[in-house]
């Protein structure tokens, strides 16, 4: 990730005002140090994707909504 981000800095861009991430190894930490002001926010959408992980499929439908109304 530094490599991208350094690629990106040398094409000139400047700073970055957020950036939503799928929480991958390292990338956090790459942009932190690239653009340290930054606000780096998880994605919404692998964070339900992932609790999804974890209950079962009958009360899946079920979970989501309730996640809907934390995540909003």
């Amino acid at each position: 990730w530094r490599q991208v981000l350094n690629d990106l800095q040398n094409r000139g861009l400047e700073d970055v005002f957020i950036a939503c991430i799928d929480n991958l190894s390292g990338f956090g930490d790459a942009i932190e140090d690239y653009y340290p002001k930054t606000e780096v926010q998880l994605c919404l959408v692998h964070q339900m994707r992932n609790s999804a992980k974890y209950v079962t499929h009958t009360d899946l439908r079920e979970v989501m909504k309730d996640l809907k109304v934390v995540y909003q």
